[in-house]
């Protein structure tokens, strides 16, 4: 597959559904804090399926880990932005990132 195509379709579908769920509660809307156990999952499947994409493209080299890198933060800062932006939409409260889950 095209790994165009594939960074497409994978990208936007963590910035807008897995990473949001990851910061906050889904039921109440609570904030569990940007680097949890859920949120660095997802960093590290991202970064390996990235990598097998970008190296396969490119080759392996040092360039190439922090192309891989860069497009492994892009959807993190995404589901940050989107996380600010639509929870008061969805949960109809300000998010108040100073309570987190302890």
């Amino acid at each position: 597959m095209n790994p165009l195509f594939l960074n497409a379709a994978i990208l936007p579908l963590f910035a807008t559904i897995f990473f949001p769920d990851a910061f906050r509660n889904r039921q109440t809307g609570e904030f569990l804090g940007f680097l949890n156990l859920k949120a660095s999952v997802y960093l590290v499947v991202i970064f390996v399926v990235e990598m097998i994409l970008v190296s396969d493209e490119f080759g392996f080299s040092f360039t190439t880990s922090l192309r891989g890198l860069f497009i492994t933060l892009l959807p993190f800062v995404g589901g940050i932005a989107f996380t600010f932006y639509s929870h008061k939409y969805n949960y109809g409260i300000e998010l108040d990132i100073s309570k987190r889950k302890k």
